[in-house]
């Protein structure tokens, strides 16, 4: 290892050059560091001069969510008494003072790293122009830019406490890497934007966390096309060449909600996917299915059975059924009679009570005799009633679907609100 160095002890300022030095993992509160440094710069003391370590973050955001817009990006100068080159890795949860995790990253590249620690705020700064990082967003949106190679790309990290702090992403160039395909196939993100619009060329792509939510903005610079509903609802057209988009969750929203902004006019959309829907299958209380149909009638009568709104008396098991009749079983001969038997009383009751136990049924009760055949007793049972969907679901068409959440307004498996 060889090691050059610049001392200004004037502005208590220390420039160092490495060659090969390489660290273990490092553990700080500002998350888990390992540096391959080629340079390293530091000043100390509550009074450094900060003209001499400075780091730019090149299109920072200004976010306010006060006046949640997409805003612009410009850059900013922040003074650091520590500065780091080299290859980076670096792994960062980002908690809110609940303990909630609101936002993950994991950076491993060649980088510029500023550290402040003097000053009430403490910061980190990253600045690289390699591969990009790995980031999740209140578990909901994960972004993996680690396979686009020369981005232009910043991250800020001001941690003050539990309850002021402040993580920041922005990519600012994307070179020749078709960053919209990714983002229109990340996991969270894009069942947010593909109800909405697809879209070609991304500009810039800046991401926040803080202690009041997260926030994330696309610009788009190359051609955009809404999905027709949406532009037929917003009466804005449906193609165009720049449009960015802001998606804002409180860390109290259960969702992203989500503004378009085309033109410097804004729209307001919030959509999310409720499901594909299932079939209508439930029956209102005190009525069953109709088995060979789509109505639900009462319940027939014991010993009969429903077909749609008529109920049918049921035939006997050696009947045979042959739809509106009860066919008789087969004529059976007599033999040669039952005598009186001893034991029996004074009469022919015994008797009789032998022949009835032998021969087959008579004819069922309410059916009529038609010679071979029973005519099956009916009754009608009703118009019937269409069958619908559980408590707590819509019914749209033939589905039922999940009812949306508060002020959205369901269209078949999507649930929209055109407010903010």
């Amino acid at each position: 290892m060889s090691v050059c160095g610049a001392v200004n002890p004037c502005a208590n300022t220390y420039i160092l050059g490495f060659d090969g030095f390489t660290t273990p993992p490092i553990d700080t509160p500002i998350g888990q560091f390992e540096f391959s440094l080629l340079r390293a710069g530091f000043s100390y003391g509550a009074n450094f001069d900060s003209t001499s370590l400075q780091m730019v973050i090149h299109k920072g955001w200004a976010f306010d969510w006060n006046n949640p817009v997409p805003g612009t990006l410009s850059d900013v100068v922040r003074p650091v008494n520590v500065m780091l080159g080299g290859r980076v890795s670096w792994g960062l949860d980002v908690a809110t003072g609940g303990g909630a995790t609101v936002a993950s990253v994991k950076i491993d590249a060649d980088a510029d790293v500023g550290l402040s620690t003097v000053s009430a705020n403490r910061e980190v700064i990253y600045s690289s122009n390699t591969k990009g990082p790995k980031l999740t967003l209140a578990n909901l949106i994960t972004l993996d830019l680690s396979g686009l190679l020369d981005l232009g790309q910043n991250v800020q990290w001001r941690f003050n406490g539990p309850n002021d702090f402040l993580f920041q992403y922005v990519m600012y160039r994307s070179a020749t890497n078709d960053i919209s395909r990714v983002l229109q196939s990340a996991p969270g993100l894009a069942s947010i934007l593909q109800p909405l619009l697809s879209f070609q060329g991304t500009s810039s792509l800046a991401v926040r966390a803080d202690n009041i939510g997260v926030a994330l903005r696309i610009e788009v610079d190359g051609s955009f096309s809404l999905a027709a509903d949406i532009s037929k609802l917003l009466k804005i057209p449906a193609v165009g060449a720049k449009a960015t988009i802001l998606l804002t969750k409180r860390h109290t929203d259960a969702t992203f909600n989500t503004k378009i902004c085309i033109n410097d006019q804004c729209f307001c959309i919030g959509v999310y996917s409720r499901g594909i829907g299932r079939g209508i299958d439930q029956c209102p209380s005190g009525t069953v299915r109709d088995p060979s149909g789509l109505l639900c009638y009462p319940a027939c009568r014991a010993g009969f059975d429903m077909v749609g709104p008529v109920c049918w008396s049921r035939c006997p098991s050696n009947f045979r059924d042959t739809g509106a009749h009860c066919l008789k079983p087969a004529s059976y001969g007599r033999d040669a009679g039952f005598a009186w038997q001893f034991g029996d009383g004074l009469n022919l009751d015994g008797a009789m009570a032998r022949c009835q136990a032998q021969k087959p049924p008579g004819l069922p009760a309410g059916m009529r005799d038609i010679g071979v055949s029973c005519e099956k007793a009916t009754y009608g049972n009703g118009a019937g009633f269409p069958l619908q969907c559980k408590a707590g679901e819509d019914q749209q068409g033939a589905l039922c679907y999940p009812k949306c959440q508060a002020g959205f307004t369901g269209v078949g498996p999507l649930c929209w609100r055109f407010t903010c």
